[in-house]
């Protein structure tokens, strides 16, 4: 029988002073983006394969966990956040990454039109989605939105709408304005740590 070539995979895991975060939202997001994309496995699971695995005990860093129908690599980088301090509009109506995918060429030339700015605000049929680096969140009335049309379930924006820290709402490009700032999240930036950026940094 021949062997089908699944898309690999990544999880971005965090690791600060030796701890795992939010491992079973990472767990769920691989476990639901086998299933989705057909990939045949024995015993995938993320959080017993780690125990395994010698881990740097201090400081910050990110994990990055490689897999298809196995776990093929585990690599363990230090974390210093990108500074983030002006967002560019760039639109993309087919743009589609559901799955956290190892092959990013479609948000890498998105994200190559951004000209001076650090980082982008990807609108899909007029509805903001993701940045670059991560979910987005936006700041009006002394509380946190966020896209209800985003690209990928992030494990972080995940963690925060089930603890009801922000609110999933439609946010289109024309209600931007109606907003204060901008925050990117992602497994390494939570609510505290994400860079948050004015509207009027925002270039359309």
């Amino acid at each position: 029988m021949k062997q089908m070539n699944h898309p690999k995979l990544i999880e971005s895991i965090r690791i600060e002073d030796g701890q795992y975060y939010n491992l079973s939202y990472h767990e769920a997001r691989m476990q639901s983006s086998i299933a989705a994309l057909g990939i045949a496995h024995r015993s995938l699971r993320l959080t017993e394969f780690l125990k395994h695995i010698s881990a740097p005990q201090k400081g910050l860093w990110k994990c990055r966990v490689l897999y298809a129908e196995r776990i093929i690599s585990i690599a363990f980088k230090p974390y210093k956040a990108k500074k983030i301090k002006s967002l560019k509009i760039v639109h993309h109506n087919t743009i589609d990454y559901t799955h956290k995918l190892d092959n990013r060429a479609s948000l890498d030339q998105l994200y190559a039109q951004r000209g001076a700015c650090d980082d982008i605000i990807i609108v899909k049929n007029t509805l903001l989605t993701d940045s670059y680096y991560g979910n987005l969140l936006l700041w009006k009335e002394g509380a946190w939105f966020t896209p209800e049309s985003y690209l990928l379930a992030g494990t972080q924006r995940a963690r925060l709408l089930a603890n009801k820290e922000i609110q999933a709402i439609p946010i289109g490009l024309d209600d931007l304005k109606s907003f204060e700032k901008v925050k990117i999240i992602n497994a390494m930036l939570d609510l505290e740590q994400g860079p948050e950026v004015r509207i009027g940094d925002v270039v359309v």
